[in-house]
């Protein structure tokens, strides 16, 4: 799988609207959103590390918090 299709897994959104809903950031890192209230907010980087918050948690605390190193998971070392 690749990184596209965890991520839609995850904010329970199809691939298409995944990619609507995304933003990047840098050459490394995107955002991606669920627009939809109380919706999943993920950073993800290249290499599949990703952190994921609730609504109420904004996109500068998110990327700030990733940058600090604050990663919980990566897609490809999940088990």
């Amino acid at each position: 799988m690749e990184i596209i299709d965890y991520v839609s897994k995850i904010l329970e959104l199809s691939k298409e609207d995944t990619l609507k809903n995304s933003k990047k950031i840098d050459n490394n890192l995107t955002y991606y959103w669920n627009p939809m209230r109380g919706g999943i907010s993920l950073i993800v980087d290249d290499k599949g590390n990703y952190l994921a918050a609730v609504s109420c948690v904004n996109y500068d605390k998110l990327l700030k918090d990733f940058k600090n190193g604050q990663r919980n998971k990566n897609f490809f070392q999940e088990k």
